[in-house]
Protein backbone atom coordinates (compact mmCIF):
# COMPACT_ATOMS: atom_id res chain seq x y z
CA UNK A 1 0.00 0.00 0.00
CA UNK A 2 1.40 3.44 -1.30
CA UNK A 3 0.48 6.58 1.47
CA UNK A 4 2.19 9.95 0.57
CA UNK A 5 2.43 13.16 2.76
CA UNK A 6 2.93 16.42 2.11
CA UNK A 7 5.33 17.96 4.78
CA UNK A 8 8.50 20.13 4.91
CA UNK A 9 7.51 21.37 1.20
CA UNK A 10 7.88 18.00 -0.39
CA UNK A 11 5.83 15.33 -1.18
CA UNK A 12 6.12 12.16 1.17
CA UNK A 13 5.33 8.60 -0.43
CA UNK A 14 5.47 5.61 1.41
CA UNK A 15 6.53 2.86 -0.26
CA UNK A 16 6.66 -1.22 0.34
CA UNK A 17 10.36 -1.88 -1.00
CA UNK A 18 11.77 1.95 -2.63
CA UNK A 19 13.79 4.70 -1.37
CA UNK A 20 14.89 7.15 -3.06
CA UNK A 21 14.45 10.78 -3.88
CA UNK A 22 13.82 12.95 -6.88
CA UNK A 23 14.01 16.95 -6.07
CA UNK A 24 10.03 17.56 -3.97
CA UNK A 25 9.52 13.59 -4.57
CA UNK A 26 10.75 11.93 -0.98
CA UNK A 27 10.42 7.77 -1.66
CA UNK A 28 10.91 5.86 1.22
CA UNK A 29 10.10 2.66 3.10
CA UNK A 30 9.48 1.41 6.50
CA UNK A 31 11.83 -1.36 5.45
CA UNK A 32 14.75 0.98 4.92
CA UNK A 33 14.76 1.82 8.61
CA UNK A 34 18.29 1.25 10.08
CA UNK A 35 18.23 2.52 13.90
CA UNK A 36 15.25 1.64 16.08
CA UNK A 37 15.92 5.00 18.19
CA UNK A 38 14.22 6.76 14.70
CA UNK A 39 10.50 6.53 13.81
CA UNK A 40 11.43 6.81 10.19
CA UNK A 41 15.52 6.47 9.32
CA UNK A 42 14.94 6.06 5.89
CA UNK A 43 12.50 9.00 5.06
CA UNK A 44 15.22 11.41 6.87
CA UNK A 45 17.63 10.29 5.11
CA UNK A 46 15.86 10.31 1.56
CA UNK A 47 14.74 13.97 2.81
CA UNK A 48 18.55 14.39 2.68
CA UNK A 49 19.25 13.71 -0.19
CA UNK A 50 15.74 15.91 -1.24
CA UNK A 51 17.88 18.84 0.03
CA UNK A 52 21.16 17.91 -1.61
CA UNK A 53 18.95 18.27 -4.80
CA UNK A 54 18.11 21.33 -3.93
CA UNK A 55 21.70 22.98 -2.96
CA UNK A 56 23.00 21.33 -6.03
CA UNK A 57 20.00 21.86 -9.08
CA UNK A 58 21.10 20.31 -12.12
CA UNK A 59 24.37 19.05 -11.22
CA UNK A 60 22.40 16.30 -8.48
CA UNK A 61 21.98 13.80 -10.91
CA UNK A 62 25.98 14.04 -11.83
CA UNK A 63 27.47 14.96 -8.14
CA UNK A 64 24.71 12.30 -6.06
CA UNK A 65 22.73 10.34 -8.49
CA UNK A 66 25.65 8.79 -9.79
CA UNK A 67 27.25 7.83 -7.07
CA UNK A 68 24.46 6.82 -5.34
CA UNK A 69 23.21 3.73 -8.11
CA UNK A 70 26.93 2.57 -7.66
CA UNK A 71 26.85 2.43 -4.47
CA UNK A 72 23.24 0.66 -4.69
CA UNK A 73 25.06 -1.88 -7.71
CA UNK A 74 28.30 -2.12 -5.41
CA UNK A 75 25.59 -3.25 -2.70
CA UNK A 76 24.06 -5.41 -4.29
CA UNK A 77 26.46 -7.14 -5.52
CA UNK A 78 28.64 -7.64 -1.90
CA UNK A 79 25.22 -9.21 -0.96
CA UNK A 80 24.80 -11.58 -3.76
CA UNK A 81 28.75 -12.28 -3.22
CA UNK A 82 28.90 -12.51 0.83
CA UNK A 83 25.10 -13.01 1.56
CA UNK A 84 24.79 -10.17 4.11
CA UNK A 85 24.25 -6.77 3.46
CA UNK A 86 27.44 -4.20 2.67
CA UNK A 87 28.09 -2.27 5.99
CA UNK A 88 29.64 0.48 4.69
CA UNK A 89 26.76 1.57 2.17
CA UNK A 90 25.84 4.51 4.11
CA UNK A 91 29.55 5.32 5.41
CA UNK A 92 30.37 7.25 2.18
CA UNK A 93 30.14 9.91 -0.07
CA UNK A 94 26.94 11.14 -1.15
CA UNK A 95 24.98 8.96 1.76
CA UNK A 96 26.72 9.99 4.65
CA UNK A 97 26.18 14.24 3.70
CA UNK A 98 22.41 12.63 2.82
CA UNK A 99 22.17 11.55 6.67
CA UNK A 100 24.18 14.27 8.14
CA UNK A 101 21.94 17.10 6.54
CA UNK A 102 19.09 15.07 8.06
CA UNK A 103 20.41 14.77 11.59
CA UNK A 104 20.91 10.80 11.29
CA UNK A 105 23.51 9.82 13.68
CA UNK A 106 24.69 6.03 13.91
CA UNK A 107 26.38 6.29 16.64
CA UNK A 108 23.08 7.01 18.70
CA UNK A 109 22.75 4.00 21.28
CA UNK A 110 19.26 5.70 22.44
CA UNK A 111 16.80 8.72 21.68
CA UNK A 112 19.08 12.11 22.94
CA UNK A 113 22.46 10.50 23.88
CA UNK A 114 25.72 9.86 21.45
Amino acid sequence: MVSYERSQNRLFIETEKTGVSLGWFVFWTKSGNRFPWYKNDCRMHEYGHSVQSRILGPFYLIVIGIPSLLRVWYRNQYLKTYRITWPNYYAGFPENWADRISGIKPGLKSPGKQ
